[in-house]
């Protein structure tokens, strides 16, 4: 698997660099079968789809980084991730959420009460003081 993975992904890069990033998102989609709790594969993926400007997918497969990330314990990669999505779409208040649980788990308290103040906020001003 190990030879086979490294010529999956090399042969995703090369895709990449010549502008052919279905492709290369095809190929980089071989390897979740393989391992679907790596949070650098979607990463990929999602970085990928941004550059085609496939902004749902994108987002998509970020999510799934960012939650492959925080279940394997790496909280930094997933706030890093989160943070990615709302800079793509800046209205995803569920990111917000997640971003603030993370940051709460983290102990990083003020970051936690930023977000989770921007969501009420944003709640408020929309009149929906049901959600979340």
């Amino acid at each position: 698997m190990s030879s086979d993975k490294s010529s999956i992904i090399e042969k995703a890069q090369k895709l990449a660099a010549k502008g052919q990033i279905d492709k290369a998102i095809e190929e980089w989609q071989k390897l979740i079968a393989e391992t679907p709790n790596d949070g650098n594969i979607y990463n990929t993926i999602g970085d990928l789809h941004l550059k085609a400007n496939h902004t749902k997918e994108a987002i998509a497969a970020y999510l799934k980084a960012a939650d492959a990330f925080r279940g394997a314990g790496f909280e930094l990669k997933s706030i890093a991730v989160f943070k990615k999505i709302v800079k793509v779409d800046p209205t995803r208040m569920d990111v917000y959420e997640k971003l603030a649980d993370v940051h709460a788990e983290r102990g990083l308290v003020a970051n936690a009460a930023e977000d989770y103040l921007k969501v009420a906020k944003h709640y408020a001003k929309e009149g929906d003081m049901q959600s979340s």
